[in-house]
């Protein structure tokens, strides 16, 4: 009864937040952010508001969930200014603000944390710190985060994972269509939801080692910044989700890839009845995210990866892109444009003149003595470059070199031949 309950009012909750939202320019925010958000289309980021109405009414008809609302709500807070502020919070400012969400962890737990100790405490603060950068990491892809925390928080409490999967649907298939084959999500959890759900699984028991996952997709992304000298802290297009679109998976087959990577120390401990298989899960776990990362090598979904790349002209082509260009770059360093290849069926049809009568005869020069083809149409003797003379010498004297030149200039008849490229 409560878990129907709580994801009727979150899909009640996510709707109607996504009818109001143009009216409160409650959307994801792109300016500053072109270089890894390629989506144009406004987003509502209401996901976060409807989650935390719904775990409201859970913890309401359960009083065995236990929740530290000053935390909760300070997190909602933090992650809703990033989310509607134009370019978004500074690094600095929003490391800040996550310090001060885990420190009301301590301070101000809530009734329901009286008999914690102080170090339980602690260790609650610290382990939400990191869950809340985990998870706001894991978003970079629909369905990402919104899976792993509805798996997550349902080792703890059924009732706070309905709350999340009531606004799943309207993040993974319920979409709005642009063109026939392109449609952006009805909603998002944005900052303002991973900074909740963060906040909700290092309260959950059991549900902060499941963030294994994203803990290893976030480790690996910003180790492979700082090695291309690029801010750890900057966001980019190289974290798995990303990845799993640039090979064509959708919102759907994402959040199954993920259930798949999250799940095993769930299933062993359900197939063996026993909570000491759950360290052998999360190795499971951590073999199938590196085969997913090897499987999915050198695909990026398309955007562009950093802000670097995106202030390089249109004209530059990324480093390890390939142009689709199989010319060679031409000798001594040059970077300008090559000279096109002349085609042989083009310089047939250019010695294949369409004048006067004289179609069906080559020109003199390719395939063809170098005889004289009638008079020049007023061009100047002194601008017809003087072809190479043969090497081993020819039957046929060349009208400008050979006897009968004079004669030839005189009648103001010579031939066109094929000089190099200015």
């Amino acid at each position: 009864m409560i878990v129907f309950a709580t994801v009727a009012v979150s899909v009640l909750l996510t709707g109607f937040l996504v009818s109001v939202a143009p009216l409160l320019g409650w959307f994801d925010r792109r300016e500053g952010l072109e270089y890894r958000k390629p989506i144009e289309e406004n987003i509502p980021v209401v996901g976060g508001a409807a989650v935390l109405g719904a775990m409201a009414l859970a913890s309401y008809l359960d009083p065995d969930i236990l929740l530290p609302w000053p935390a909760l709500i300070g997190a909602f807070m933090l992650g809703l200014i990033d989310d509607v502020r134009r370019g978004g919070l500074s690094p600095a400012v929003k490391l800040s603000g996550q310090i001060t969400v885990a420190t009301l962890l301590i301070v101000v737990p809530g009734s329901g944390f009286a008999d914690h100790s102080s170090a339980d405490l602690l260790t609650m603060a610290a382990v939400a710190l990191v869950a809340m950068n985990a998870v706001n990491l894991f978003d970079h892809a629909d369905g990402m985060a919104g899976t792993a925390c509805c798996i997550a928080l349902g080792q703890g409490s059924a009732g706070l994972a309905a709350a999340v999967g009531g606004y799943l649907p309207f993040n993974t298939f319920l979409h709005n269509r642009k063109t026939f084959r392109e449609s952006v999500p009805l909603a998002m959890l944005g900052d303002s939801g991973t900074h909740l759900l963060g906040v909700a699984i290092a309260v959950t028991p059991g549900a902060a080692p499941l963030l294994l996952v994203p803990l290893l997709d976030a480790a690996r992304v910003m180790v492979g910044r700082t090695l291309r000298g690029q801010p750890f802290w900057e966001g980019d297009r190289t974290h798995l989700g990303n990845r799993l679109a640039g090979i064509g998976f959708g919102p759907i087959s994402t959040s199954l890839v993920v259930a798949l990577l999250v799940s095993p120390p769930i299933l062993l401990e359900t197939v063996t009845g026993s909570a000491e298989s759950r360290p052998v899960g999360l190795v499971l776990s951590v073999v199938l995210y590196i085969i997913a990362v090897l499987s999915t090598r050198g695909y990026v979904a398309p955007a562009l990866q950093t802000r670097e790349a995106a202030d390089r002209p249109p004209s530059m082509p990324l480093p390890e892109e390939d142009d689709g260009s199989d010319v060679d770059p031409q000798p001594g360093g040059d970077s300008g444009p090559a000279e096109p290849e002349i085609q042989v069926s083009e310089l047939r049809e250019e010695l294949m003149p369409p004048r006067g009568g004289d179609e069906g005869k080559p020109r003199a020069g390719l395939g063809a003595d170098p005889v004289l083809s009638g008079p020049s149409e007023g061009r100047p003797s002194d601008q017809i470059p003087t072809p190479p003379k043969p090497a081993g010498g020819s039957r046929h004297p060349h009208p400008l070199t050979g006897p009968g030149a004079a004669s030839a200039a005189g009648r103001g008849s010579v031939p066109e031949t094929i000089g190099e490229s200015d």
